[in-house]
């Protein structure tokens, strides 16, 4: 998305918020969701103290409302955990992803897309802080989830192939790594193959 779009997005989800928290006050689920929109916008234009003070807020709005555990809350975790790790905060981004997977994990079980988004996102964050075997179980836990639900020509499965094979290099693990990078190549291959013939056909 270009400049331009995103200050226009930024006007229109400021004005958003500015009318849900007229109709609804502050302490609604709308409300919430303004700031979380808005907050994405400002970290896309690298305004991260700002979208940080959003997200922040949406975080609180929704503890008010809904208690520690539910889904709503696990997200909001997640959308700040994102936005320390953006800013290089890698122990408060590992504090809230691991709340955001627990919460994941209880409500919604193992097999959800959004608990193995979670197992993800905390390995990066590990991963991150040179904590690589605890990056590496949680990034194979994930692929195991994503290939057996999403099968193998999936981009979520090629996005575990492809952090996989960066956490084995970190250590050293050259030849682990390059079966999980070849992985990743020949589903770019196939990918690529499968578009351009589409694309013939049209």
């Amino acid at each position: 998305m270009s400049q331009g779009k995103y200050e226009k997005a930024e006007e229109l989800f400021e004005k958003a918020l500015r009318i849900s928290k007229h109709l609804f006050g502050e302490e609604h689920p709308d409300t919430a969701a303004s700031y979380n929109n808005l907050a994405l916008v400002y970290s896309n234009q690298g305004k991260y103290e700002k979208a940080e003070e959003l997200y922040e807020k949406a975080l609180r709005i929704c503890k008010h409302l809904f208690g520690e555990e539910h889904p709503d809350i696990a997200v909001s975790y997640n959308n700040l955990a994102l936005e320390y790790y953006r800013q290089g905060k890698y122990e408060k981004a590992e504090e809230l992803h691991e709340k955001a997977l627990r919460i994941r994990e209880h409500l919604l079980g193992e097999e959800h897309p959004d608990t193995t988004e979670s197992y993800n996102n905390l390995a990066l964050v590990y991963s991150s802080q040179g904590k690589c075997e605890k990056a590496e179980e949680l990034h194979e836990k994930a692929l195991r989830i994503r290939e057996r639900l999403l099968g193998e020509d999936h981009p979520s499965t090629a996005t575990s192939y492809n952090n996989l094979a960066f956490v084995y290099a970190q250590q050293e693990k050259y030849k682990i790594s390059l079966s999980y990078s070849l992985k990743l190549y020949y589903f770019v291959v196939e990918t690529w193959t499968k578009s351009s013939r589409y694309a013939n056909c049209v």
